[in-house]
C-alpha cells in the first residue's frame, strides 16, 4: 500500500520547495515582506526522508485579524509550514521563557530573502539572556505535569496494568526531560534528539540515565524494578528545585490563596 500522505524526500526536494514559495510570498505581501528564512531540521541541514519543511516569514505588519497567521499544506506529500510574523513578535517570543521554550529556542534561521534582516534578528536574539527565575518558574509549572503522569504510572504498575504502562510512562518522561530542559537553560535542536541530548545535561537526577535506557530500548512493559527507578528520580527531581530554593508544594486547598504557579 503507498499512502498518499507519506513519502521520502530529498533535501535538495525540500529546498526547491522553499525557494519556490518566496516568489508567491512576495507577490502575496509586495512590499510588506521583510524577509524569509528556513528553520528546523532543515535549516540545521538534518532533514532526514520524511522531514518537513519549516519556515518563518518577516512581515513589516502583522496579518490582520481573520486573515491567516501562517501557512500549512501538504503537497506532493511534504508538509510546509511558514508562520507569519513581524521582527518585534518574534524577538519578544524568544526573549520570553514561554511553555514552548525548550524547543522554540533552539531556532536556527537560514534566509532566503533579505539575509541582512534575518542577521540582524539573530544578533538580537542571540543577546537575548533571560533571568534564573523565569526557567526556574517555568520547570516548576512543568513539574506539576511530571507528578501527575508519574502517578498514573505508579498507578498502572499497582493496578496489574502492564497494557497501560507503556504510554503512560513515556508522557511521563517526556514532561521530565521538558522540565530538565528548563532548570538546564537548554533547549532541545528537534524531538528525536530529546534522549541523547537529555543525557548531557550538567542538571540531571540520580536513575536518569536508567530511565532513558528503558525508553530508548522499548521496554515499557518491565514493571520489575521501574517502581523504585520513577520514586528515585522523582526525589532527585524535587532535592534539585530545593537546592534553588523553589517550593513546589502547597500547605492549603484555600482558593482564596492565589495559586503560586501560574502558566
Amino acid at each position: 500500500m503507498n499512502p498518499r500522505g507519506l513519502r521520502p524526500h530529498t533535501h535538495a526536494e525540500r529546498m526547491a520547495a522553499a525557494h519556490g514559495l518566496v516568489p508567491l510570498l512576495r507577490d502575496r505581501f509586495g512590499d510588506g515582506l521583510r524577509a524569509v528564512a528556513l528553520s528546523g531540521s532543515l535549516a540545521r541541514g538534518e532533514d532526514r526522508a520524511f522531514s518537513d519543511v519549516e519556515m518563518v516569514v518577516f512581515l513589516r505588519d502583522p496579518p490582520a485579524p481573520g486573515e491567516d497567521a501562517y501557512l500549512q499544506r501538504v503537497v506532493d506529500a511534504m508538509l510546509v509550514e511558514a508562520e507569519y510574523l513581524t521582527e518585534e513578535a518574534y524577538v519578544a517570543r524568544r526573549a520570553a521563557v514561554g511553555p514552548d521554550w525548550y524547543l522554540a529556542a533552539s531556532d536556527h534561521l537560514l534566509a532566503l530573502y533579505g539575509a541582512d534582516v534575518v542577521e540582524r534578528i539573530m544578533e538580537r536574539v542571540r543577546a537575548l539572556r533571560p533571568a534564573r527565575e523565569a526557567f526556574l518558574r517555568r520547570a516548576a509549572r512543568r513539574f506539576l505535569e511530571v507528578q501527575e503522569s508519574f502517578g498514573k504510572v505508579l498507578g498502572a504498575i499497582g493496578a496489574g496494568d502492564r497494557e497501560a504502562v507503556g504510554l503512560l510512562l513515556w508522557d511521563g518522561v517526556h514532561h521530565l526531560l521538558v522540565t530538565l530542559s528548563f532548570l538546564n537553560e537548554q533547549p532541545f535542536t528537534t524531538f528525536a534528539r530529546f534522549i541523547p541530548e537529555a543525557r548531557s545535561f550538567a542538571r540531571a537526577p540520580p536513575g536518569l540515565n536508567a530511565l532513558l535506557d528503558r525508553v530508548a530500548e522499548g521496554r515499557f512493559n518491565e514493571t520489575d524494578g521501574l517502581r523504585d527507578l520513577l520514586m528515585t528520580v522523582f526525589a532527585g527531581m524535587e532535592a534539585m528545585f530545593g537546592a534553588e530554593g523553589v517550593a513546589l508544594y502547597d500547605a492549603s486547598l484555600d482558593p482564596a490563596v492565589p495559586n503560586r504557579l501560574r502558566p
